[in-house]
C-alpha cells in the first residue's frame, strides 16, 4: 500500500467585504488553510513546491482581497456592478452555483484549486481539505471546512 503525504498551508489573513444586515463592511478577516496530498513526492522530497503554494496565494488574493463579495442573489447587484466599473468599489461576484457564506466559499476554493493544484502537479497532489476561518468584530471566530472524496 502506498504511503500519503500531507501539508498543510495557511494563507491570510485575506480582508474581504460582505453582506451584513442590509448593508456591506469591509474587514472579515479568512485565514484559509489548505491541506494537500499525494502518494508520491516531487524530485524536492515535498509534496508541493514554494513556487507552486506562492500560486495559489496570489491566486486567492487576486480573487478575494480587498474586495466586496457578490452573488447573483445580491440585491441591488446592477447597481454595485455599476459602481465597480467607475472605480468606486472592487467588487467579486461568485460563480452561479456559489454564494458569499462559509460553505459555498469552501467548496468554491476547493473546486477552483484543487484543479489549479492538480494541473500545476501533473495529478500528483490533490486538496483533500480547505478550511476557511473568518473572523468579525462582532461575533469572533466562525470556521468552515469541506473534505474531498478524493480517490
Amino acid at each position: 500500500m502506498a504511503q500519503s503525504y500531507y501539508l498543510p498551508v495557511k494563507y491570510g489573513p485575506i480582508s474581504v467585504g460582505q453582506e451584513v444586515g442590509a448593508s456591506y463592511q469591509f474587514g472579515f478577516g479568512r485565514t484559509i488553510t489548505v491541506m494537500y496530498s499525494c502518494d508520491q513526492l516531487d524530485h524536492n522530497d515535498v509534496v508541493l513546491s514554494e513556487e507552486k503554494i506562492l500560486v495559489v496565494d496570489d491566486w486567492i488574493r487576486t480573487q478575494w482581497e480587498d474586495k466586496i463579495l457578490l452573488d447573483e442573489h445580491t440585491p441591488n447587484l446592477d447597481m454595485f456592478k455599476t459602481l465597480n466599473e467607475v472605480d468606486g468599489i472592487d467588487i467579486e461576484i461568485m460563480p452561479d452555483q456559489y454564494d458569499c457564506g462559509l460553505k459555498s466559499s469552501c467548496q468554491y476554493l476547493y473546486d477552483k484549486l484543487n484543479q489549479l493544484v492538480q494541473l500545476g502537479s501533473r495529478g500528483r497532489v490533490w486538496i483533500v481539505e480547505v478550511e476557511i476561518l473568518e473572523q468579525r468584530e462582532s461575533f469572533g471566530f466562525k470556521t468552515e471546512r469541506y473534505f474531498s472524496a478524493h480517490k
